[in-house]
C-alpha cells in the first residue's frame, strides 16, 4: 500500500509480481486502489486493475474507487474502472453519487463522462 500512496510504479509492479495481497485494506477500509485514485496515479491505478484488484470495496465513508476519480476529474481513470465493472450509481454513507462528487468539485468533462456512461441523473444527494 506504502508503494501505491507514494506513486512508486517499480516497486508497485515488483511487489505484486511476488504475490502482494492486492485487496487489503488500511484501518479506514481503503485500497491500494482507492489510494492511487485518491492521488490521482493513473499508471498505479492500471497495474492494480491489471492485477484485479477489488474495484468497488467500500472504505469507512462507504466510498470506492470511482468516487475518488471523480473528485479528482479523472476521466481516463474512471474510464478504466468502468470498464472493469465500478459501479456508477452506487451511493456513499451521505447518499452521494459519483456524479454528484463530480458536479460539487467542478469537473465538467466527469459529468459529461458519467452521464455518457449512463449515470443516474434524477437522484437527489
Amino acid at each position: 500500500m506504502y508503494a501505491c500512496i507514494n506513486n512508486n510504479l517499480e516497486a508497485v509492479k515488483q511487489i505484486l509480481k511476488k504475490g502482494a495481497n492486492i485487496n487489503i485494506v488500511d484501518n479506514n477500509y481503503k485500497t491500494s486502489l482507492a489510494y492511487a485514485c485518491e492521488k490521482d496515479y493513473e499508471e498505479v491505478v492500471r497495474v492494480l486493475l491489471d492485477y484485479h484488484s477489488i474495484i468497488n470495496n467500500r472504505d469507512e465513508h462507504e466510498k470506492t474507487a470511482i468516487f475518488y476519480s471523480c473528485e479528482r476529474g479523472n476521466v481516463g481513470i474512471a474510464e478504466k474502472l468502468i470498464q472493469k465493472g465500478a459501479y456508477i450509481n452506487i451511493r456513499d454513507s451521505e447518499g452521494r453519487t459519483p456524479l454528484i462528487y463530480a458536479i460539487i468539485h467542478g469537473h465538467g468533462a466527469m459529468v459529461e463522462f458519467l452521464l455518457r456512461n449512463e449515470a443516474t441523473v434524477n437522484d437527489k444527494d
